[in-house]
């Protein structure tokens, strides 16, 4: 569905999609194969097995709960598989309208990590983990909304090498297993830009921290062990629920070179699902004039970095962005109006 007339002038006058913020986190150039092709195969000889005599209805309730590796890999057995997986929404969706997302998952050895029902979920909710605005990014170790802001200052969006998570906490081998563990991708992150080209595995520090305190019984433990260099890896029983914890140790927002935040999130649309229509995002482009004006028309002791900067960065959804700006000035989110 396309946009009114009057949404496309507006749109088209007062906002943009910031570019800048996809390349600082993990993307894949067009011209580059999906890395999950495997997906898109022809269906082979393999049997469907009883599956085949369930109805539609129950299958696809059945492949909504696995994975998408699995789902992509079942794909692959027959030509009827094929069709009854490529016929579910979650599946059809995902690799139709965020491809690129499920390649990041791929190159950093998430694909089998989420299913199909949760990636689907996401993709239908606009809203950040962390705020009350559009989360324009999926942060992988815990599969979830977030905005460019909270990417750089929310403290459960910190991460640390696997390495450092287990020196932090006194985790064992068998300990870390049970945290989703992402292998980076070599690039370029953040809006500095900084190379890295050396992959490594890197973990969110706070879901380290809720399973070594678990382990270990208590956090005084916790510290008491690290303190003596002790490591436990005392794997927690399945029933078993990570205790909800502070975030008081975490330490305040790194400076802008920290990247490995950057290097655990990727870009993700939003689907609406009953205009069947994907949305991206897009920023004001007054907040973005008063960002690059900084230095000629605001006093040398307003806070830029906290007031401009986010101001800048925070993202719209269109359908929203067009609904504030339409009465009567017609305005962008800074005030700016249609010329």
């Amino acid at each position: 569905m396309e946009d009114a007339p009057e949404q496309k002038r507006i749109l088209t006058s007062l906002a943009y999609h910031w570019t800048e913020a996809d390349r600082a986190v993990i993307r894949f150039p067009k011209s580059r194969s999906l890395e999950y092709s495997g997906l898109f195969t022809d269906g082979g000889m393999a049997s469907m097995g009883r599956l085949a005599l369930l109805p539609l209805e129950v299958l696809h309730s059945i492949l909504r709960e696995l994975d998408f590796e699995s789902l992509g890999t079942m794909r692959c057995l027959n030509t009827q598989s094929k069709d009854v997986v490529g016929m579910l929404p979650a599946y059809r969706d995902l690799a139709t309208f965020a491809h690129d997302a499920l390649r990041a998952l791929s190159a950093t050895g998430m694909l089998s990590k989420y299913s199909g029902k949760c990636l689907y979920f996401i993709l239908c909710q606009d809203r950040c983990i962390g705020c009350t605005g559009f989360g324009s990014f999926l942060f992988l170790p815990t599969g979830c909304r977030c905005c460019f802001s909270c990417i750089e200052t929310n403290p459960e969006m910190v991460v640390v090498s696997a390495s450092t998570a287990a020196a932090l906490f006194g985790l064992a081998n068998e300990a870390l297993r049970q945290i989703t563990i992402i292998t980076t991708v070599s690039g370029d992150y953040g809006i500095s830009q900084k190379t890295h080209r050396k992959r490594i595995r890197i973990v969110s520090r706070q879901e380290a921290r809720k399973v070594g305190i678990l382990i270990h019984g208590s956090e005084e433990e916790m510290e008491r062990a690290v303190a003596l260099g002790i490591r436990r890896g005392n794997v927690p029983r399945e029933n078993d629920r990570l205790p909800k914890v502070a975030n008081r140790s975490i330490p305040q927002p790194p400076c802008a070179n920290d990247t490995l935040r950057f290097m655990a999130c990727t870009p993700f649309p939003y689907l609406n699902v009953q205009r069947r229509r994907i949305d991206k995002g897009v920023c004001c482009r007054g907040c973005e004039y008063n960002w690059h004006r900084r230095d000629e028309d605001f006093p040398s002791g307003y806070d830029v970095s906290q007031n401009l900067f986010r101001k800048q960065n925070k993202t719209f959804l269109r359908m929203n962005f067009s609904s504030t700006s339409k009465p009567v000035v017609r305005r962008g989110c800074c005030g700016m109006t249609i010329s």
